[in-house]
């Protein structure tokens, strides 16, 4: 039996009881809203998409280093954009050149095949990927454009090491 003085073992258990639904009802609201928020589908290049790099002239001055590239479709697809990043050979971690995530927009996509050469315009390098000339990584990773947005090709990156040689005034 209860006594008058021992209602305050019964009030912390409902507390403590409260606070489990609380917490419960706050996970289930955060999991429904994730659920519509989280995209359901992977952005996913398809296989057979390959890139090849034609030429490449890297030139380093004083006002600064530019890098042209020309690229050749060897896949099966078009391809709409591509991400270029360059560094120094001992560095891992790369600059990215091109701006924003979606990498440099290629205007009318490049077709497959041989025909599919396109000359990219120069690229002005910054200062903190290229600051004496010599020997650089570059690389060119492939991103298309889906229904659903732009697709980075993770399968579809090529390294190459280039020379960025000083041109004279």
């Amino acid at each position: 039996m209860l006594k008058k003085g021992d209602k305050k073992g019964v009030s912390e258990i409902v507390s403590y009881a409260l606070l489990v639904i609380i917490a419960v009802g706050i996970a289930v609201l955060v999991y429904a809203f994730l659920r519509v928020y989280v995209p359901k589908d992977k952005l996913e290049c398809p296989d057979n998409i390959a890139i090849a790099i034609k030429e490449v002239a890297c030139n380093y001055d004083s006002a600064g280093t530019t890098l042209e590239l020309t690229l050749a479709n060897k896949g099966f697809f078009n391809i709409s954009n591509v991400l270029i990043r360059m560094g120094n050979e001992s560095r891992q971690t790369k600059y990215l050149l091109t701006t924003g995530s979606k990498g440099f927009k290629l205007t009318p996509p490049l077709p497959p095949g041989e025909e599919g050469v396109r000359a990219l315009p120069p690229l002005n390098v910054p200062i903190r990927a290229v600051n004496a000339p010599g020997v650089y990584n570059l690389e060119i990773q492939l991103a298309m454009k889906t229904d659903k947005g732009i697709a980075l090709c993770n399968n579809a990156i090529i390294n190459e090491k280039i020379n960025c040689a000083a041109t004279v005034p």
